[in-house]
């Protein structure tokens, strides 16, 4: 007779591996049916796909604002997830679409226009491919609009299967990265740009907390206190915090500073210590 640990041990050989995550990040909304048919492209090819969102409100065709997002959301998801990322203006035209690997060993699927520059930047080295194989799309005849469902979704089922990523198509050795300016010190003053306005309108910088003292810091007119949390100034002023991912954040206390300022994703930021 076999001893139980034996047996228990047979029986976790013989157990399917749990499938990898699916992670899914798109500017379509949750009003029409693209999130749910780019769902169902991955479940037909990969009926025990564990498929979660990120957001499908990226703001529309804002590649920056995607490439945030992205990037601050995949960090958190363990080795071997499957990252299915579509803000695509230029779906159709002749931009590419690939599927990357990264040294952290993640994966990420979707156009080839910028939308992976911090995961290129922070999970170094990466190797690219671009998705010319297309017994791996949907349909090999797919549309010129939802790629998304057409290709993304079923490339990325497949690779859960476990299809090799250099089955999807050639190496690419250049992708697309967004131009981006680097936070740096100019004399008093700490020039960077923003990064994020959310969903109150707090302005996300790419300037690190190391880059700004404490303080008062003049930002296009309006002072800033340095405070640690923003109810450390009265509702409606603005306020400077040191954000979860350790850079500064310009907000107003119960207020939208981004509708207020005009600020988005890409507009630059010069912080000035008040006198």
């Amino acid at each position: 007779m076999m001893r139980p640990l034996a047996l228990l041990a047979l029986l976790a050989s013989c157990a399917p591996a749990t499938p990898p995550v699916i992670g899914l990040l798109t500017d379509y909304g949750t009003q029409d049916s693209y999130v749910a048919e780019l769902k169902g492209a991955i479940y037909a090819v990969a009926p025990d796909a564990r498929v979660t969102d990120l957001t499908h409100q990226v703001p529309s065709f804002d590649i920056r604002e995607g490439a945030y997002l992205l990037g601050r959301a995949a960090r958190q998801f363990p080795p071997g997830t499957i990252f299915v990322a579509v803000v695509d203006p230029g779906v159709g035209t002749a931009r590419r679409a690939i599927a990357i690997s990264t040294a952290k060993g993640r994966f990420f699927v979707g156009p080839d226009n910028g939308l992976f520059t911090r995961i290129l930047e922070d999970e170094a080295p990466c190797v690219v491919h671009e998705l010319d194989e297309r017994r791996y799309w949907r349909d090999p005849g797919a549309s010129t609009t939802f790629h998304g469902r057409d290709i993304f979704g079923p490339v990325a089922a497949h690779l859960s299967r476990g299809v090799a990523i250099d089955s999807l198509g050639p190496r690419v050795d250049s992708p697309v990265k967004l131009t981006t300016t680097a936070a740096v010190r100019d004399g008093e003053a700490t020039l960077g740009e923003i990064t994020h306005v959310d969903v109150y309108g707090n302005c996300s910088t790419n300037i690190p907390a190391s880059l700004v003292g404490e303080g008062t810091f003049d930002v296009a007119g309006r002072k800033f206190p340095r405070r640690a949390t923003y109810a450390g100034v009265p509702e409606g002023h603005p306020v400077l915090v040191i954000d979860s991912d350790g850079r500064v954040e310009l907000a107003l206390n119960m207020g939208n500073l981004g509708a207020a300022a005009g600020w988005k994703a890409g507009t630059p930021v010069r912080l000035i210590p008040a006198k």
